[in-house]
């Protein structure tokens, strides 16, 4: 005894068989999703706290863009401002407030900063540099005061249009006791939002006040004094 029933010998079973072999076989159960244990409404329940975790992580961690406001210049130093016959370094803090308003606290790691003397018939001539001195950390939600360091640099050797422009520009402004006007440009580099491209700008014009007296100025724009 095979314990085949007569009709899986039948001419007609065996035909079917040909065409699908798989005919007569008894097929396993699926087994059932975890979800598809518990009622409807249950599941609805789940998939909303689900979601709405989501949502929330994604409210608060999502990288919103800071803003970094300039707020005044500080005097030029002195004691680190040179002026010789070969070049002038005028060199003063810029004051910045920053506000971060992510839900964490964001580093930045380096700021960006420009700057252009502006005499009126050439245009911003590129004359110096910002920056801050080590990466700083702001506190999530609030507004924070810094300052970046910045110098101007002037090269009396060099008789190039331009600087010979920007520097007779500087030099006026200090002999005639007026301001000069500084041009600036900057950006900050905060690398948890970097990496999506963003980096704050920020831009405008400050003016500040020559550093050097006169006995320098003619000293060094005139060798023969010495």
């Amino acid at each position: 005894m095979t314990g085949r029933s007569p009709f899986d010998r039948s001419p007609a079973f065996q035909s079917i068989r040909d065409e699908d072999p798989d005919f007569g076989i008894p097929k396993k159960t699926r087994k059932r999703c975890t979800c598809c244990y518990m009622p409807f409404w249950t599941c609805l329940i789940a998939i909303a706290f689900i979601l709405g975790g989501i949502g929330t992580c994604a409210f608060f961690l999502w990288p919103r863009m800071p803003q970094v406001s300039f707020i005044d210049s500080g005097k030029p130093d002195k004691s680190t401002s040179i002026i010789n016959k070969e070049s002038a370094v005028v060199q003063f803090p810029v004051h910045l407030s920053f506000y971060n308003p992510n839900y964490i606290p964001i580093n930045v790691q380096n700021l960006d900063m420009d700057l252009y003397l502006r005499p009126d018939d050439a245009g911003s001539l590129k004359a110096g540099n910002g920056w801050i001195e080590s990466p700083m950390k702001f506190p999530a939600r609030t507004t924070t005061n810094f300052s970046v360091q910045t110098k101007i640099f002037a090269n009396f050797t060099d008789r190039g249009d331009k600087n010979v422009k920007g520097l007779t520009y500087l030099l006026n402004g200090c002999l005639n006791n007026q301001k000069i006007k500084v041009d600036y440009n900057a950006k900050a580099d905060v690398p948890s939002i970097s990496f999506l491209g963003l980096r704050p700008q920020f831009s405008g014009s400050i003016d500040i006040d020559c550093p050097f007296d006169t006995s320098q100025l003619k000293a060094s724009v005139n060798p023969s004094s010495h």
